[in-house]
């Protein structure tokens, strides 16, 4: 028995103890899934975008694991932005483990030695979860390019008609301007505790002595999941001293688990939010007046929930997407910063979207997955889960082998290389100090790549041999300028936008050194003046690669395997999301008091 299966098998132990339980007695394990903003498992399984929350409610134990001790329910709610349908589980689990059976079905039916030379490890009696295959041939980089992959106020009445009419309140637009659907997902999430609980009470003659609740959320998601504990806490129990009760029976939140959470939606871009949190904020006044698209919750995390865990993302930095700490001084309510964006942490991604791997997403499951058990969720060991239910654990395995290396192990070599782990404006500049500096590299190789092209098509257009007397041009200079040309044209294609980045750190550069109205690094020197030498870093590569000058030494040794292969950027593929200066500045944080 591993030690995480010895601190669960604790935990639900002294769980026991402390409600008094005995052999006439059961508990009831209740679940919350709060999907992230544009995520549902009706959408996303057939696409193969399921986030992490998708995947800890499929495993996640239901009625078909019920015993005399102990019954189960557990609950997904959309996120906003998508369909809301209070389906039944077992449609869910249909609609998950189809799309994911055709999803495994070419790694099934690779030839046994295949498999070896891939390097799947479960042969050669490894973890289970890392079934690597070889995908050493799609890293990206400039220099490498031919293997690219891939191209204001709320209205309060107009919110409530919305409410009511599906089609508009799940519209993504509108859900994202508006922030509807909160209020029906939270009177959602009461109605089904309260009706479920009903049915759990009487479909066995063993009475229910304690109600364990757990929850989980990503993004918005997460949001609401904070949101409905305080419902569930002020609206639903009953307070009695320091403890909850329900019915007369004993409530206990054993477990919170959040990815990277947010209380904005992507129509809140003002980009003044580290000034409206430095002078006192969030202000709700100025938040409104600024266009604010949130939802309405800002306490900490309270006490009562006995453990916790929020995952977030060490690069993720665009300006809505503003962090919602937990507050509070909780030493069992932990923060953890992972490297990538959002959906690194909390999923939804797929392979080949902008980097060739989704996988890192992973890393933040596993590391759920596991807090939650030794916290006392009723997960599955996780060492066994294999042989308990492969159906349940394909939605853990990692797949991607690069240099013979798992996503996981890429992870653990880039948090030994950048060891900053807790949640601070220090460790989030540090953590983007490291991806800038990498692509800064790449914009060295893009720009020199670009400029061999432009001088051999600007050679054949000037050569002797390119003139065909008063007929101009020969057709096959045409020709050959016509190749150089299409080379230059998937260059720009798919690192184009690091030019923009260029233009944005000359911005900075100028505005910040030479413009006297300029107050940024005055008014907040912590945020602003590490952007700042950030685009200077950016600048000294873009010179060095004009001049034909050697790459500037590098400052950062993490892993460049982790940035060209598993951390996205969102901001250079977001449909309309353009390269501003808060490209180069971390994103603004609330941590609200207790």
């Amino acid at each position: 028995m591993d030690i995480e299966n010895i601190i669960a098998a604790a935990s639900r132990a002294q769980q026991a103890e402390e409600a008094g339980l005995g052999n006439c007695s059961r508990i009831w394990h209740v679940g919350f899934f709060f999907d992230g903003i544009h995520r549902n498992i009706d959408q996303d399984a057939p696409d193969q975008r399921l986030s992490n929350v998708a995947r800890l409610f499929r495993a996640f134990p239901d009625q078909k694991q019920d015993a005399p001790q102990n019954t189960h329910n557990k609950f997904y709610l959309s996120g906003l932005g998508t369909p809301f349908n209070e389906e039944l589980t077992e449609k869910l689990h249909t609609i998950m483990d189809s799309a994911q059976g055709s999803a495994l079905d070419d790694l099934k039916d690779q030839p046994k030695e295949m498999a070896k030379d891939a390097g799947l490890d479960y042969l050669k009696g490894g973890n289970w979860w890392e079934v690597l295959k070889d995908s050493g041939k799609k890293l990206i980089n400039p220099s490498e390019w031919k293997s690219l992959a891939g191209d204001v106020a709320k209205n309060a009445a107009k919110k409530s008609g919305i409410e009511a009419t599906p089609w508009l309140r799940d519209n993504p637009a509108i859900a994202d301007m508006l922030v509807t659907g909160v209020d029906t997902r939270i009177n959602s999430a009461k109605l089904r505790f309260e009706r479920f609980f009903e049915r759990a009470k009487t479909n066995s003659p063993v009475p229910i002595k304690l109600i364990s609740i757990s929850l989980f959320g990503y993004d918005v998601g997460a949001t609401l999941a904070r949101k409905f504990i305080d419902t569930l806490l002020d609206d639903i129990c009953q307070k009695q001293g320091d403890k909850h009760t329900y019915q007369g029976i004993s409530v206990e939140i054993v477990f919170t688990g959040l990815f990277d959470c947010a209380r904005h939606t992507p129509a809140n871009n003002n980009g003044v939010d580290w000034f409206i949190s430095t002078f006192g904020g969030p202000v709700k006044g100025i938040s409104v007046l600024l266009g604010d698209k949130s939802i309405d919750q800002e306490s900490a995390l309270p006490d009562t929930v006995k453990n916790a865990l929020h995952l977030v993302a060490a690069h993720e930095n665009r300006p809505w997407r503003r962090l919602y700490c937990l507050g509070g001084s909780n030493s069992k309510h932990q923060e953890e910063l992972l490297p990538g964006c959002a959906e690194d942490v909390g999923g939804g991604l797929k392979p080949n979207e902008q980097k060739p791997s989704a996988e890192l997403c992973r890393v933040a499951l596993h590391r759920m997955y596991r807090a939650a058990t030794m916290a006392g969720v009723p997960f599955p060991d996780f060492q066994n889960l294999r042989a308990q239910s492969e159906t349940v654990a394909n939605y853990f395995i990692m797949q991607d082998k690069v240099k013979n290396k798992s996503v996981a192990q890429w992870t653990k070599l880039y948090q030994q290389a950048v060891p900053f782990k807790a949640v601070s404006i220090g460790a989030q500049n540090r953590h983007l100090d490291s991806y800038i500096e990498w692509l800064g590299r790449q914009y060295y190789q893009y720009r020199c790549e670009c400029m061999k092209y432009e001088k051999q098509r600007g050679d054949i257009l000037a050569s002797a041999g390119a003139s065909a007397g008063l007929l101009g041009i020969s057709s096959q200079a045409k020709e050959a300028s016509r190749h150089y040309q299409n080379e230059l044209d998937v260059l720009h294609k798919n690192w184009g936008w690091l030019d923009d980045v260029h233009d944005a750190a000359i911005r900075m550069k100028n505005s910040m050194e030479n413009d006297p109205n300029d107050k940024r690094i005055q008014i907040v020197p912590d945020i602003y003046r590490p952007a700042l030498r950030r685009a200077r870093r950016f600048l000294d590569y873009a010179h060095a690669a004009y001049l034909g000058q050697p790459q500037p030494f590098p400052e950062d040794n993490a892993p460049s395997e982790m940035y060209a292969w598993f951390v996205h950027d969102r901001q250079a593929v977001e449909k309309g999301a353009g390269i501003s200066q808060d490209f180069l500045v971390i994103r603004s944080m609330e941590k609200p008091e207790a």
